[in-house]
Parts: structure tokens; C-alpha cells; sequence
């Protein structure tokens, strides 16, 4: 089994649509289903001392309520070009890794491999702020 010594980081930030208040004392919060924990889903919690107003279970539908100006919530940095991102005192980073199984190393599993690293690193100022 091969060792790589590639370490790459996502991070992410608390976001609200273009213009929209971002007074988290009031302001809708956008998260997680409650069945789900999830870093981020607890890092809004430390941020906002409080539960999220809209909740679901799949990324897309929250970047979809922040854009729409529904709520503020926590996105990857990559996908809230165009949102507003709202300063915080800390900052969210996740390692990202790419996972086999140990017994599949074929030559094609090892190019694909090799694919998916040179293009996360061709875009990884994309996964930081």
C-alpha cells in the first residue's frame, strides 16, 4: 500500500446572500438535518449560540436558501462565489481524503487516482477563502 504525503484543506466560511442582513442574533440560520453531525453544523452552533431555523440533508439545498436570501448559513469556500461572507473569529478548515480499498491498487484505480489529485491540486486556491 502506497503512502502519500498530500495534504490538502477545504475551507469554509459563514455566508449570506448579496445585500442580505447578516445579524445572527435574528437572522435565519441554514443547516444541517438534525439526524446529521457534521463539523459544520457544529461550528454554527459555536458561532450563533443557537439551532438552525431551515434544516436539510443535502448541500446544494442550503447554498440554494443562502443565495436565495432565506437564511445564513455555512458553505465551502468554492461554492459561495458571488455571496456575502460574514467575518468571523474563527475559521473552518476540513482535510480532505481520497479513500480505497487497500486490495483494488490496479493500475486504472491508480491513474484515477493520480487524476483526482492533480485536479485538486490545480484548484486549490479554490477551496480556500
Amino acid at each position: 500500500m502506497a503512502h502519500h504525503d498530500r495534504h490538502f484543506a477545504m475551507s469554509y466560511g459563514l455566508y449570506a446572500a448579496p445585500g442580505a442582513s447578516t445579524d445572527l442574533a435574528t437572522d435565519r440560520l441554514v443547516g444541517w438535518a438534525t439526524d446529521l453531525d457534521l463539523p459544520a453544523d457544529r461550528w454554527l452552533r459555536r458561532l450563533t449560540r443557537r439551532s438552525p431555523d431551515i434544516r436539510t440533508s443535502q448541500l446544494e439545498a442550503q447554498h440554494a436558501a443562502i443565495r436565495a436570501g432565506i437564511g445564513i448559513g455555512i458553505l465551502p469556500c468554492f461554492l459561495a462565489v458571488g455571496l456575502q461572507r460574514i467575518d468571523t473569529e474563527a475559521q473552518m478548515n476540513e482535510t480532505l481524503w481520497l479513500v480505497g480499498h487497500a486490495q483494488s491498487s490496479t493500475k486504472r484505480v491508480e491513474l484515477l487516482r493520480k487524476e483526482i489529485i492533480s485536479i485538486i491540486e490545480a484548484t486549490k486556491d479554490r477551496l480556500a477563502p
